[in-house]
């Protein structure tokens, strides 16, 4: 009898642990690097975004002004 290739099943679970696998592994580089944790602000625009909106916002400088909270009152 002559071979009639991979079974449909086989070919979708290969295409499934494949995808799994990289999927998987995109993540636990992400997870892994501590890089997607970084965002920096330039701190006399964010200063001047939130005088703008002086009746609505508040900027708080924590953390030796390394990180700046902004407070919205409706």
């Amino acid at each position: 009898m002559a071979s009639q290739g991979a079974h449909p099943a086989c070919l979708f679970l290969a295409l499934t642990l494949l995808i799994t696998g990289a999927a998987t592994a995109i993540l636990c580089s992400a997870i892994l690097t501590n890089h997607w944790e970084v965002i920096t602000f330039d701190k006399t625009r964010v200063a001047s975004i939130a005088a703008k909106h002086n009746a609505t916002h508040t900027l708080t400088w924590l953390w030796n002004g390394k990180v700046g909270k902004v407070s919205v009152q409706p």
